[in-house]
């Protein structure tokens, strides 16, 4: 398996050449604003839940994502979005310093999260 990795306008993209699979890590609020229209796209080919739009994940980072980091995973074959895995970077503070950090689901916080969208195996065949 051959990995490559590059640093392109703050976009961390990592191509696996055996498969023709990408995976793109989205950070900054811009980057989850633009990827709109293809979260979008996924969501009608893929068996989701409401949790799982993209209207709902932007609205719950907007007012619960608060000082944490987002470190969304997007998973494409050639050009299309063929899955994303909405993480953000948690942080656990004592007395004001941090102490650890640790991934988890947007939406996390506060209902019952509904994992990572993705089209069906087959397609990545």
């Amino acid at each position: 398996m051959n990995t490559q990795t590059k640093h392109n306008k703050g976009k961390l993209y990592s191509k696996i050449s055996n498969n023709d699979l990408s995976t793109i890590v989205i950070t900054t609020a811009s980057e989850f604003e633009e990827i709109s229209s293809e979260w979008k796209a996924l969501v009608e080919i893929a068996d989701v839940e409401i949790f799982q739009t993209f209207e709902w994940q932007h609205t719950w980072w907007k007012y619960f994502g608060g000082n944490n980091k987002l470190h969304i995973v997007l998973f494409k074959k050639g050009s299309q979005l063929v899955g994303i895995m909405p993480f953000f970077i948690d942080y656990f503070h004592v007395i004001g310093y941090p102490v650890y950090r640790c991934l988890k689901m947007i939406g996390s916080k506060v209902t019952k999260t509904s994992g990572w969208l993705h089209t069906s195996p087959t397609s990545l065949q």
